[in-house]
């Protein structure tokens, strides 16, 4: 899985097991599978790594091939937590994440979270070097398998600029982040340029995250 094309697939059970249909259309496509698993409850964690424990278990038995463990050329890969966090917060979660990943991991299964940062002024007071730090805290903890960092470009957390755009127009550059940026705050003047909204641009954060892994970790 390298990320550059990333589907998400909504199944709803009527009579057929769309887990299957999925799993035997991506197996014969070559693409990888990570079936979504249900938000973790911030108390009782005991009784939902319980039902985790039973749900990989049902898949094993369903969809694996030979039986008894997941066979390495199936589509599923893996488990997704899709209950996007900011990255700032890992740390709160990586005790979790560890609890689950022993779960998946026995049946020979990745773990997948999403998390996203923002570079927004008028949200979190932060820095890139905060940004960093959690990232390869998160990184180094080794409680997940697969980072899945969202931008923020959709939801105006963040905005892609080059240096020398930081006192540009953002409605010249990206109309549809200006418009989006006067909706969720109203109180901005009309003509925003990206240094009045954004601390650095998501380019620069992404750069930093690369860096962890060019550098490497332990």
């Amino acid at each position: 899985m390298n990320g550059t094309y990333v589907v998400v697939v909504f199944t709803v059970f009527s009579g057929v097991d769309p887990h299957s249909i999925v799993l035997q259309s991506a197996d014969q496509r070559n693409m990888s599978v990570y079936l979504g698993l249900p938000r973790a409850p911030e108390i009782e964690l005991d009784p939902y790594l319980n039902f985790v424990a039973r749900i990989v278990a049902s898949h094993r038995s369903r969809y694996h091939r030979n039986r008894g463990s997941f066979s390495s050329s199936s589509a599923l890969k893996g488990y997704y937590d899709g209950d996007e966090f900011l990255l700032l917060d890992s740390s709160f979660l990586i005790g979790v994440f560890s609890k689950i990943s022993s779960i998946t991991r026995a049946a020979g299964m990745r773990l997948m979270v999403g998390t996203y940062f923002q570079t927004n002024k008028h949200e979190y007071n932060s820095s890139l070097s905060d940004y960093v730090s959690a990232f390869r805290a998160l990184v180094q903890s080794r409680s997940v398998d697969v980072i899945s960092v969202k931008d923020g470009r959709g939801s105006g957390r963040g905005g892609y600029f080059w240096p020398t755009q930081e006192e540009t127009l953002i409605q010249h550059v990206d109309p549809g982040l200006d418009k989006l940026l006067h909706y969720e705050y109203p109180s901005l003047a009309p003509n925003i340029t990206y240094s009045d909204v954004f601390w650095t641009s998501i380019h620069q954060v992404r750069l930093s995250y690369f860096s962890v892994y060019i550098k490497g970790v332990s």
